[in-house]
């Protein structure tokens, strides 16, 4: 079931000059026509309120019918959506009307939203309505895994060519395995060592059939585990390394060559980003250091991204740095050796990273997702590693990962967020210079800590997968959007 809300938050999408000369003349009218009724705390005079509307969205063609819910509604009364009447108006009930939203002038974002009685009484409220480019659409499932899930990847380890949903139970100190070639259904939990919270998925010991790879929390001389795949689709018991306490992010890439995955680990608590040399035999799996690239004391360490934004092919290595509120990124070389880092104001508390060309400039710019602020920052990117400030975008409560990727299939890329405390995921709508439309939210199981864009149906649209920590389980929202 799709649930949609907005949050219009930024000032500048509030009101447009036409909707404000329009409600300024409203309300004068209101009010020389009403002298007698007291001014209310929504722009207007009377009792009367205008509190939630519901679908918070719709199209620039309007049409959409949405609820308007608040206090004092009376028969007769009319709706204006910014400077337009609504084409057709229904009272019903004194807390409730239904109204169908006339075309857009032209405006993206929010808009207010106006309700007056045949007596001169009116509200205006503000941030609860708008109109966005495309209205996106999702069937949503959500499927039982493991105990209290912290991450999520979706990744093809069986050779069907479909993806498999992997998560990693903090709860229960497992991985759930959810096949594709049974809608996900049945899935195969595997033991691990405490803590599992990070995954990654390659063929480890050259033997052609994938691997799981999971770092574990505060799992001592277990802090990184193997799990080998039996050729079957499923996994063997883990095979397990120490590379230091509070992992709390993995990547796998060949980055010397060699044709064997290597693996780069960071650590919540050694301020370091650690690399490991694969140098695995076939059937066996080993690990060697490689290099160790510090960072400055008291990053923590929460995320890792691996991407070339410079553009001469070899990847940047990027950490979003939890307690300092920075990202540190480091320049890739030829033979997998890094150099840096270059550091980068980004905001309180970051966890999660993503990159993209989100303006238009060819050259790639981060989204780093600050926990503590409730926001993302957009930072530019110079495809030198270095970046410029861009805007921040407010999330909902205790927003946990950031993605970027063309939801809505016009070839500009859009932001996706899942919100912890709010058990949804929101997506800003790109317009391709670096600007997105108001979120529209799409309902998940409760408290999603980790999330993935994937095409789990391969019909060529990007659908999410959240893991959802408090109801243990994983929302598969398919993309149905229709531009």
């Amino acid at each position: 079931m799709l649930t949609l809300k907005a949050s219009f938050s930024r000032m500048g999408q509030l009101v447009g000059a036409g909707s404000l000369v329009a409600l300024l003349g409203l309300s004068m009218a209101s009010c020389e026509s009403s002298t007698s009724q007291v001014p209310n705390d929504m722009g207007g005079v009377g009792a009367i309120s205008v509190t939630s509307v519901s679908p918070a969205v719709a199209g620039m063609a309007g049409g959409t019918a949405v609820a308007i819910y608040g206090s004092g509604f009376v028969q007769g009364a009319t709706v204006a959506f910014g400077n337009k009447p609504a084409t057709e108006v229904t009272v019903l009930s004194s807390t409730k009307l239904q109204a169908v939203v006339p075309a857009s002038d032209g405006t993206v974002g929010s808009v207010p939203v106006t309700v007056r009685n045949a007596d001169g009484s009116f509200a205006v409220a503000s941030g609860l309505f708008g109109y966005v480019r495309v209205v996106l659409d999702f069937d949503a499932e959500r499927i039982s895994v493991g105990t209290h899930p912290v991450a999520v990847i979706a990744e093809d380890t069986n050779g069907d060519s479909g993806p498999e949903i992997i998560t990693a139970n903090d709860g229960s100190q497992d991985v759930s395995v959810l096949a594709w070639n049974v809608g996900y259904k049945n899935g195969v939990s595997y033991s691990t060592p405490v803590g599992p919270n990070a995954l990654a998925v390659a063929d480890f010991n050259g033997n052609k059939i994938l691997d799981i790879a999971v770092t574990c929390n505060n799992a001592s001389s277990q802090d990184l585990a193997i799990l080998s795949g039996n050729g079957g689709g499923g996994f063997m018991a883990p095979v397990t390394f120490a590379i230091g306490r509070n992992p709390t992010a993995v990547i796998a890439r060949d980055l010397d060559g060699d044709g064997k995955h290597d693996v780069i680990v960071a650590p919540r608590t050694g301020d370091s980003v650690f690399v490991l040399r694969n140098i695995s035999v076939t059937p066996g799996f080993a690990f060697t250091s490689m290099a160790t690239y510090p960072l400055k004391a008291g990053s923590s360490p929460s995320g890792l991204l691996f991407e070339d934004l410079t553009g001469d092919v070899y990847p940047e290595l990027v950490t979003a740095n939890y307690s300092d509120g920075s990202i540190s990124t480091f320049l890739g070389g030829s033979g997998g050796v890094f150099s840096g880092p270059k550091h980068t104001v980004a905001g309180a508390q970051v966890l999660s990273l993503a990159a993209g060309d989100l303006n238009g400039d060819q050259k790639k710019d981060v989204a780093a997702l600050n926990f503590a602020t409730k926001t993302v920052t957009l930072l530019k990117g110079k495809s030198d590693g270095t970046f410029d400030a861009g805007e921040t975008i407010a999330t909902e409560k205790d927003p946990r990962v950031v993605a970027i990727a063309d939801i809505d299939g016009d070839g500009k890329l859009d932001l996706v967020v899942a919100n912890g405390g709010a058990d949804s995921v929101g997506i800003y709508l790109g317009n391709g210079s670096g600007g997105f439309d108001a979120a529209q939210y799409v309902s998940t199981g409760a408290t999603p800590y980790g999330m993935v864009v994937k095409d789990v149906n391969l019909d060529g649209k990007p659908d999410i997968v959240t893991a959802n920590y408090n109801s243990s389980d994983v929302s598969i929202l398919r993309n149905k959007t229709q531009r």
